[in-house]
C-alpha cells in the first residue's frame, strides 16, 4: 500500500512484478488535483506512448472493454470508493492478456484522469 503526501505525488506501477489481485499496488491517498500521477512503463504497450484510455462503471462494461484495443481501463466500483486500474495489452483479444490486467487499486481517489497518467 502506498500512501502520498500533502504535495504532488508520483507513483510507479511496476509490471515486472506482474498484475492481478495479490500484486496489484494499493494505492490510499491518490488526488490528481493536487498533481499526483502514475506512472507506467512503454514496455507495456509496445513503445507507444500515446494511449486510449476509458472510464467504466460496471463488471459487465469492464469485460467488454477486455475485448477491445483500449489500453487502460479504468473501473470505478459501483458499491465501494474505489477505482481499479486495468491494463490491456492484447488488443482485441478476449481478456487484458499475458502479464496484463489488475495493475493498481485505488482508494477513494479524487482527480482520477486521462492526465493522471505518464508512460515512461
Amino acid at each position: 500500500s502506498w500512501n502520498g503526501t500533502s504535495g504532488p505525488d508520483s507513483f510507479n506501477i511496476d509490471h515486472q512484478k506482474g498484475f492481478g489481485k495479490k500484486q496489484a499496488d494499493r494505492i490510499l491517498d491518490f488526488r490528481g488535483d493536487d498533481g499526483d500521477v502514475l506512472q507506467l512503463s512503454s514496455e507495456l504497450f509496445d513503445g507507444r506512448q500515446d494511449l486510449e484510455i476509458t472510464r467504466v462503471s460496471n463488471r459487465r462494461d469492464m469485460k467488454a472493454m477486455s475485448r477491445t484495443d483500449v489500453d487502460l481501463v479504468i473501473w470505478d466500483h459501483e458499491h465501494k470508493p474505489m477505482s481499479l486500474l486495468m491494463v490491456n495489452s492484447n488488443g482485441e483479444k478476449k481478456g487484458f492478456g499475458d502479464g496484463s490486467g489488475l495493475a493498481a487499486k485505488l482508494v477513494n481517489p479524487t482527480g482520477l484522469d486521462a492526465e493522471s497518467f505518464v508512460i515512461v
